[in-house]
């Protein structure tokens, strides 16, 4: 859909988000505008590419160049890894850290997967977020109840149990949210309830280890 980020004065607009397979949008700069393509998923990851492309223009590099590099970007570990794997499931590994925000987006970009048959969520709880915990937590639930998910599993503490009850109470189906205390119990359920063809997101405070829920997805579906 149309949309508008940018630093200064670079800006990307007519912005296309392509669910795992990344975004499209034309970027605005003082030399001039560009079609471009990344596999990176994600507005943070638009924020990104406009700042890298200013640095380029500094250092020399063309417009073209830059469209040319742009399809072979790839994430950072565990900042929005897209992993293809076995019987059609594709995991979005975003585990090493999280915030609202940070999950407004990750749930934005699940959301505009239109290839999935079910989109399954892990959310981790997200530390250090003060007296606002709770309540921040609990709109991450709504969020997440909007997002179309098919699975919810929140792992952590108090908030994450708040969030798994916020995603209830704004629709989403009893049956279809899970909490868990420990990424390390979570693990197991996640998986077994993984089917061919599912888009997992999983993500969460680097503290909660949701990274390990990641790595049994990766390992049992390779």
């Amino acid at each position: 859909h149309d949309g508008d980020a940018g630093i200064d004065l670079f800006s990307a607009v007519d912005v296309e988000l392509l669910g795992v397979d990344g975004m499209r949008a034309r970027v605005v700069t003082p030399a001039g505008e560009r079609q471009i393509q990344t596999p990176l998923v994600g507005r943070g990851n638009l924020s990104n590419l406009l700042a890298a492309t200013a640095v380029a223009l500094e250092f020399g590099s063309s417009l073209d160049e830059i469209a040319a590099t742009a399809p072979n970007l790839r994430a950072a570990d565990r900042r929005g890894v897209v992993v293809r794997l076995r019987d059609g499931v594709v995991l979005i590994d975003d585990s090493y850290n999280s915030s609202p925000r940070a999950l407004a987006r990750a749930l934005e970009t699940v959301t505009s997967d239109a290839g999935s048959l079910r989109k399954v969520a892990v959310v981790g709880e997200m530390l250090e977020l003060g007296t606002h915990a709770l309540d921040l937590h609990r709109e991450a639930g709504r969020l997440a109840a909007a997002a179309g998910l098919g699975l919810l599993f929140a792992v952590g503490g108090a908030p994450a149990r708040a969030l798994a009850e916020a995603a209830i109470e704004a629709g989403m189906p009893a049956s279809a949210v899970t909490y868990v205390e420990q990424s390390e119990l979570a693990a197991g359920q996640i998986v077994e309830a993984i089917r061919p063809g599912d888009v997992v997101l999983v993500k969460g405070s680097r503290g909660t280890r949701t990274d390990i829920v990641a790595d049994r997805i990766a390992t049992v579906f390779v």
